[in-house]
């Protein structure tokens, strides 16, 4: 479990950050594309997007937790 900074009062779920990576894998795996840390924090940000626009607050924060999970992780092998 998370508390994220960004949205405090709100506990953002691990697993919930984990399957939106996962499903962005999936989706991108699925239409044929290199899955790379590139277009995963891409998918990702279009998600975070589109949370954003309908006000769905849980939602973004997963998003953003996931890309900045991604960050945070970068070149490691």
């Amino acid at each position: 479990m998370v508390i994220n900074p960004r949205f405090p009062k709100e506990l953002i779920f691990f697993s919930d950050v984990k399957d939106a990576v996962a499903d962005a894998a999936t989706r991108i795996f699925l239409t044929g594309k290199e899955i790379c840390h590139d277009t995963l924090v891409e998918c990702l940000a279009d998600r975070l997007t589109f949370a954003k626009i309908i006000e769905d607050n849980y939602t973004a924060g997963v998003m953003q937790q996931a890309i900045d999970l991604l960050e945070e992780h970068r070149g490691h092998l």
